[in-house]
């Protein structure tokens, strides 16, 4: 009897510790409803950094609760010394001080909008999607946890999103595999009951990103002018981000029929590959990076294209450029958790850089003098075996 006691208030004290939770994340998702302007310090990290020994971003971002907008209920503004990142509802645009350049978007989409780091993690997300964690029902949620968040008492929620990740406002599937876990951790003030980190890893371990707020305010405001673009006229060099992609792409067709950069780098055998020495009658590189969900999607017809096409001369060869050396056993587990049979080559950010590679993942075909014939971002099949196909029967 004083087992069934005991479990009995076993019970009773994880369901009231669950009401209990569930009543501050509420209190929480209501005061993120209620804000009307809020201004901050925005610091981002990244581990391992995106790129080697760029890992960490500060900024003040501005948000207005109050504007009509219909695509996330607010305009904000992003901004450090150099750049600033508005939209106003109607118009998104980037100031690129160094430049004197403005990259914008008169018909911004949820990509447009969620694509600055300083989105992932701020007041505006997670205003958002707090609700939608809480509304799923395969979310997991673990117990709140009591800590420290710079010297100030704060909750600690985590949530494991499995197949799920968040991106542009939205839960979405995870494509890379299965077994996918997205792990979201919220830290909420106990004495304001509004965020002030957010943490998101994934089961991958290739990247972990930390929003943190901090210096916030309160109901202030902005100048009407930071709105607008008129005020840059005449000193700025105004171009679309259509046209802004679009010289990207002119960027790849440019390298078509010029001979290929050399380069030497290490490869998961323990040897190192040199562009110069490879012998194959025609070359497929890939350019990519772990967890990225384009580069494993369009993985199993690389191979295919690799088997098809091998005895006629084709070497296909993967780079990755984001992991760093240090992170080397990682590349290597991860290779090995998917049976990646592709040669990979790795500590690829220089050449990366050197090639114009902005994107993932990108593809360069080499004819047998090392003369690019094929570059693209982007998986696109048929052209890719179209040019493999042409070069290998020249």
């Amino acid at each position: 009897m004083k087992q069934i006691t005991l479990v009995f208030f076993f019970l009773t004290f994880i369901s009231q510790a669950q009401k209990e939770d569930a009543k501050i994340l509420q209190e929480t998702v209501q005061k993120l409803n209620d804000l009307t302007t809020v201004e901050y310090k925005s610091i981002v990290d990244f581990y391992p950094s995106m790129k080697e020994g760029d890992g960490h971003y500060e900024a003040t971002c501005y948000f207005d609760f109050t504007s009509d907008d219909q695509l996330v209920g607010a305009k904000y503004v992003a901004y450090a010394d150099e750049w600033q990142h508005v939209y106003n509802g109607k118009s998104i645009f980037r100031i690129i001080e160094k430049d004197k350049r403005v990259i914008y978007e008169n018909k911004p989409r949820l990509h447009h909008l969620g694509g600055s780091i300083y989105i992932g993690g701020s007041l505006l997300e997670t205003k958002i999607m707090l609700p939608k964690i809480l509304n799923d029902e395969t979310i997991q949620r673990t117990p709140r946890k009591d800590t420290l968040i710079d010297q100030q008492a704060a909750y600690k929620f985590e949530f494991r999103l499995p197949n799920q990740y968040i991106a542009y406002f939205k839960l979405e599937p995870a494509t890379i595999h299965k077994d996918y876990v997205c792990t979201y951790e919220l830290f909420i003030n106990k004495k304001t009951m509004l965020p002030v980190m957010v943490r998101t890893s994934n089961s991958e371990g290739n990247q972990v990103i930390v929003s943190r707020i901090e210096d916030i305010k309160f109901d202030t405001k902005q100048a009407e002018e930071i709105w607008t673009m008129d005020r840059l006229e005449g000193d700025y060099f105004m171009i679309s981000e259509r046209e802004f992609y679009g010289q990207q792409e002119s960027t790849m067709r440019g390298w078509v029929n010029k001979t290929a950069p050399g380069f030497n780098l290490p490869n998961l055998e323990g040897s190192f590959t040199n562009l110069g020495l490879l012998e194959d009658k025609v070359i497929l590189l890939e350019f990519w990076f772990r967890g990225c969900g384009p580069c494993m999607k369009a993985y199993p017809e690389i191979e295919k294209i690799r088997d098809t096409y091998a005895d006629q001369g084709l070497g296909v060869y993967g780079i990755e450029f984001i992991t760093p050396h240090k992170d080397k056993q990682k590349l290597k587990d991860y290779v090995e958790k998917y049976n990646m049979t592709i040669p990979t080559i790795y500590r690829g950010q220089g050449v990366a850089k050197t090639w114009g590679v902005v994107g993932a993942p990108t593809f360069f075909v080499l004819d047998s003098d090392k003369k690019i014939v094929y570059a693209k971002t982007g998986f696109r099949q048929e052209e890719l075996i179209s040019t493999i196909e042409a070069e290998l029967n020249k």
